[in-house]
Parts: C-alpha cells; sequence; structure tokens
C-alpha cells in the first residue's frame, strides 16, 4: 500500500508541474533575476513536502477521529465533499 501511495503522489507531482512553474516563474525572475538556483529549488522543494506532510497528518488524524467519534462523521464528509469541489473548481 505504501508503493501505491508513493506512486500516486509522484504522479500528482508530475501533473502538477505545469501550474508551479506558471505561478513560480515570474516572481522567481523577478527575486533572482540571475536564474534560480539549486538551493532555491530544492529549499522550495523540501517546504511543499514538509506542508503537504503535515496536511496529510492533519486529514489523517481527523479520519481517525470521525472513526472513534460519530459526532464527527458528518463534518469529515462535508471536509471531504469541500476539497472535492475545491479540486473540480480549480
Amino acid at each position: 500500500m505504501l508503493y501505491s501511495l508513493l506512486i500516486t503522489a509522484f504522479l500528482m507531482g508530475l501533473a502538477g508541474l505545469p501550474h508551479c512553474v506558471t505561478m513560480c516563474a515570474a516572481p522567481c525572475a523577478v527575486v533572482m533575476p540571475h536564474g534560480v538556483s539549486g538551493r532555491a529549488v530544492l529549499g522550495r522543494t523540501l517546504g511543499y513536502a514538509v506542508l503537504g506532510g503535515v496536511a496529510a497528518g492533519a486529514m489523517s488524524l481527523v479520519a481517525a477521529w470521525s472513526r472513534w467519534a460519530t459526532a464527527l462523521q458528518p463534518i469529515w464528509v462535508m471536509v471531504l465533499a469541500a476539497a472535492f469541489l475545491l479540486g473540480l473548481f480549480m
């Protein structure tokens, strides 16, 4: 199961590459007119990885709470539906 999650995360990262390039190219060109250094790319990559891990951990914790407390299950369903709708909107 871990391998399928890693492969999925890798493919999602590849699919999001055009978005990242278009969102970061102009600001990076303004801030770093001599080009983006390897350290900047590595730092941004690690930052996104850490924040993604924090977000995944938070959602995992909420999912675990929803299994323990039946009162949280409707909230969990609404969070998942909102995330799905946000994905469709984007």
